[in-house]
């Protein structure tokens, strides 16, 4: 649990710096400006990651059996893993041989990443616990949808 928590805060901390990218259109360039720090980060995504690693605080502490327990805390595991590799490769796309060789590591710094970790955090470890349509029921939405 404290490991996730860490590795969100990280996510978020390193979200502090104000990166500015930049690319060409007529050449192939891709400049990436020295990022400035600004001390704050986006509430709503903030208070998303959270309540995720409350909401399975207060499941574990609830009387979870162990194997449930257990499935939990090795989501949580994997999504702390998940977080600090996609947080060394957020700080690694600071550096101009990086990106060239690799530009689309650059979307890490996107809010859109941020939104999908912090959904993350919030939706994969209770993921064995909700509820799964069938397939006739997705088809249906799907179908309904378009």
């Amino acid at each position: 649990m404290r490991l996730a928590g860490t590795a969100l805060f990280l996510w978020f901390l390193c979200g502090c710096f104000q990166v500015q990218i930049g690319t060409s259109l007529e050449v192939l360039r891709l400049v990436v400006e020295s990022p400035q720090w600004q001390p704050q980060w986006p509430v709503l995504p903030w208070l998303l990651g959270v309540g995720g690693l409350v909401l399975v605080y207060v499941r574990c502490r609830r009387g979870l059996s162990p194997g449930q327990t257990h499935r939990e805390g090795q989501r949580l595991r994997q999504l702390s893993l998940l977080t600090g590799a996609l947080l060394l490769l957020r700080l690694g796309s600071l550096g101009t041989p990086f990106t060239t060789l690799f530009p689309y590591l650059t979307l890490l710094w996107s809010p859109h990443a941020t939104w999908a970790l912090c959904a993350a955090f919030l939706l994969f470890p209770q993921a064995g616990t909700l509820s799964t349509p069938s397939t006739r029921t997705l088809a249906l939405i799907l179908a309904l949808s378009s």
